[in-house]
C-alpha cells in the first residue's frame, strides 16, 4: 500500500523537472526560434502529461479521471511530435515540410477525444482507464516511432559533441541513454500492465524523470562545454558571411563590415534599398502588417534580416543560415539596444553617437561565438 502511495505520486517529480526546463529556457529569453520553440513546447506538454497521470491517479470521480486519461494521452501525443521536431531542426535549418509530422498527431488528438478512455474503473490505487485495443497499439506504435526517431537524430548530436571533447560527448551519450531508459521501461510498464490487466500503478510518466533530470543539467550552464556551442562551430561551416549591416528603423546606416571586394557595392545604397524594399512589402500586401522581411535570395547568396526595437541587422551569407545564426543576431541586437538605449530613443540620426558597433559586426566573422 506504501508503495502503491509513493508511485502514484512520483509523476509530479516529472512534471516539476519538465515544467522547470521550460521555464529556464523562457526565462533566458530563448524561445524566438523555431528549435528554441519545439524544445519549450516539448518539455511544457511532457509535464502536462506527468501532471494529468498525476491527476488521473488521484482524480475524486469518474468523470475527472475520464477527462485526465484524455488529456494524459494527449499531452504525450504532442510532447512526442514536438521532440522530433526540436531534434529535426537542432541540425537543420528549419523547412515547412517537417510540419507533415504534425498530421498523425492531429489524428491521433481528434481520436483521442472521440472514442478513448471512455470508461475507468477503480482499484485499490485509484482509476484503470479502458481503451479500444486497436487505437492503444496504433498509438503506442506512434510514441515509439516518434521519440525514436528523435533519439535517432541525437546520435548526430553524439557525434558533434565527441568531436568535440570526450567528455562532453560522454555527457551526450548518457542523455541518449536516459532517453532510451526512460522510453523502454516506461512505454513497455504501461503497455504490459494495460494489456495484461494488471492492478498496477502505470509508471512512464515517473520514468519520464530520467531523460528530463539529464537535460535539466545541459540546460543548466555548468560550464562553458556545452552541446550548443560544439553545434554552433559545425553550423557555421555551413555558410560563410560576406558582409554585415547594422541599420537605424529610419534607414541610416550605422556601422558595416565587409570581406566583398568587388567594387560597385555602396552600402548606404545597400541599406537604403532594404528599406525600401521591406516598405514596399508592407505597402503592397496589407495582410503583412506588423511583419518584416527576413529573407532575402539570390542563388546561393542570401540577405538574413533580424529586427530589434530601434535597428535591424542583415548579414550577407554564401550558405543556408540557421536558428542559432538568428539566435546570435537576436541577442546582439538586444545587447546593442540595451546599452544604446538612451542614444535611440532620443536618436538624432547621429551613428557616431551609438557605441560597441565594431565588436557587434566582428563577432559575426568569428568562427566560434559562445552563448
Amino acid at each position: 500500500m506504501v508503495y502503491e502511495e509513493i508511485t502514484r505520486y512520483l509523476p509530479l517529480v516529472t512534471a516539476v523537472l519538465m515544467y522547470a526546463i521550460a521555464a529556464i529556457q523562457i526565462f533566458r529569453d530563448r524561445f524566438k526560434t523555431w528549435t528554441e520553440s519545439f524544445f519549450v513546447f516539448g518539455f511544457f506538454f511532457g509535464g502536462t502529461y506527468a501532471l494529468s497521470d498525476l491527476l488521473f491517479f488521484t482524480a475524486p470521480t469518474q468523470d475527472a479521471a475520464i477527462l485526465a486519461a484524455k488529456l494524459s494521452l494527449s499531452s504525450l501525443t504532442l510532447c512526442a511530435l514536438f521532440f522530433l521536431l526540436f531534434m529535426t531542426v537542432f541540425l537543420r535549418r528549419m523547412k515547412k515540410v517537417y510540419l507533415v509530422a504534425a498530421f498523425p498527431s492531429l489524428l491521433l488528438l481528434v481520436a483521442v477525444w472521440a472514442t478513448t478512455a471512455n470508461t475507468v474503473h477503480p482499484t485499490s490505487w485509484g482509476w484503470v482507464a479502458t481503451f479500444e485495443p486497436r487505437f492503444f497499439y496504433f498509438w503506442v506504435l506512434y510514441i515509439t516511432i516518434y521519440i525514436m526517431l528523435g533519439v535517432w537524430q541525437m546520435r548526430n548530436a553524439y557525434g558533434i559533441a565527441k568531436a568535440m571533447s570526450n567528455s562532453l560527448g560522454v555527457r551526450t551519450l548518457g542523455i541518449i541513454l536516459f532517453f532510451i531508459a526512460g522510453l523502454a521501461a516506461g512505454l513497455g510498464t504501461n503497455t504490459y500492465f494495460i494489456t495484461s490487466r494488471i492492478d498496477s500503478v502505470p509508471m512512464f510518466s515517473s520514468f519520464m524523470a530520467l531523460p528530463s533530470l539529464a537535460t535539466l543539467l545541459v540546460v543548466l550552464p555548468l560550464t562553458r562545454e556545452r552541446l550548443v556551442n560544439a553545434t554552433k562551430t559545425l553550423k557555421s561551416k555551413r555558410y560563410e558571411i560576406m558582409a554585415s549591416f547594422l541599420v537605424h528603423a529610419d534607414g541610416t546606416l550605422l556601422a558595416s563590415k565587409s570581406i566583398i571586394t568587388e567594387a560597385g557595392v555602396d552600402k548606404d545604397i545597400f541599406s537604403a534599398t532594404l528599406d525600401v524594399i521591406q516598405n514596399f512589402m508592407r505597402t503592397s500586401f496589407p495582410y503583412l502588417s506588423g511583419k518584416w522581411l527576413k529573407t532575402i535570395e539570390h542563388g546561393d547568396t542570401r540577405i538574413v534580416i533580424e529586427r530589434g526595437k530601434y535597428t535591424f541587422l542583415a548579414l550577407v551569407l554564401k550558405g543556408e543560415e540557421n536558428d542559432i545564426l538568428r539566435r546570435q543576431m537576436k541577442d546582439t541586437l538586444a545587447t546593442f539596444e540595451s546599452d544604446n538605449d538612451e542614444k535611440l530613443t532620443h536618436w538624432r540620426g547621429i551613428a557616431q553617437e551609438a557605441k560597441g558597433i565594431d565588436g557587434i559586426l566582428n563577432s559575426f566573422f568569428a568562427r566560434e561565438v559562445f552563448f
